[in-house]
């Protein structure tokens, strides 16, 4: 994530091209250091890429997890779920029985 930050800021800041080492200076400005191989994964999926439309796809995602998320709340439990839950019931009635007899 800090490494996104220090690319948005230098974007942010009139670098219309950010490169590796425009993010390493940021980051080594506040006392942190990258991940190299965090950091060139970053550059390298960044590659050919309009950020804003990165950004703007991200988001787009993260909203979708978020109503995944929401639905998966409200929804009632998968039948695996509840046929995991009768078969243990079963079980422990069998159990009860041995113990009864």
């Amino acid at each position: 994530m800090k490494i996104v930050a220090a690319y948005l800021l230098a974007l942010l800041g009139g670098n219309l091209s950010p490169c590796a080492d425009d993010v390493r200076s940021i980051l080594g400005s506040v006392g942190a250091e990258p991940d190299n191989d965090k950091l060139d994964l970053f550059f390298k999926q960044l590659s050919g890429k309009d950020v804003k439309e990165v950004l703007d796809r991200e988001r787009e995602r993260e909203g979708e997890r978020e109503r995944e998320r929401e639905r998966d709340q409200h929804s009632p439990p998968s039948t695996a779920l509840r046929t995991t839950a009768h078969k243990e019931r079963e079980r422990e009635r069998e159990r009860e029985r041995e113990r009864d007899d």
